[in-house]
């Protein structure tokens, strides 16, 4: 009984531990690129909820670099290289920047894992902008929502590790 008291204890201490991080993270990197206060949204509205909704290591990962605007990406590839912005287009043959947003919402290549994850949640934000879609969808507000977002992310990194390793 003490061991199971001792375990909640700390189990509550690592999830406040990992809630500073995330908020001393945001306080420290303002609103630049690379920031989920980029997407505009309130600290207590973009909280850090998925680290307890999100069991799968590799869900938490993929819905944090989606978050954080780092996802394996033409903008992040022209961050090392210094490809200017203009540049850094997406491989669909669209000639759009290759932003969240675009992978969110719009990419062709991922068209189809959109509508197996995000096909229900994108209809009902159809009258939304796109920057106010992709703030829905990564704030982390809702469990369901939050685990379909990361699992879209998800099969977005593992198609494109996947082009790296052939």
């Amino acid at each position: 009984m003490c061991v199971c008291v001792r375990e909640k204890e700390v189990l509550v201490l690592l999830k406040q531990r990992l809630v500073d991080m995330e908020m001393q993270s945001l306080r420290s990197q303002g609103a630049g690129r690379c920031s989920p206060l980029r997407w505009e949204c309130s600290l207590q509205r973009f909280s850090a909820h998925y680290f307890s909704w999100l069991t799968l290591p590799q869900l938490r990962r993929a819905f944090m670099l989606a978050r954080f605007n780092v996802l394996p990406s033409a903008i992040l590839e022209g961050r090392f290289k210094k490809t200017p912005y203009h540049q850094r287009r997406c491989g669909c043959g669209s000639k759009d920047i290759e932003t969240v947003e675009h992978s969110l919402l719009y990419c062709s290549r991922f068209a189809d894992i959109r509508e197996v994850y995000l096909g229900p949640l994108l209809h009902d934000v159809a009258n939304y902008s796109d920057f106010s879609k992709a703030c829905y969808l990564l704030a982390s507000h809702d469990p369901a929502i939050t685990e379909a977002v990361a699992k879209f992310f998800n099969c977005l990194i593992i198609w494109k590790s996947s082009l790296k390793s052939v």
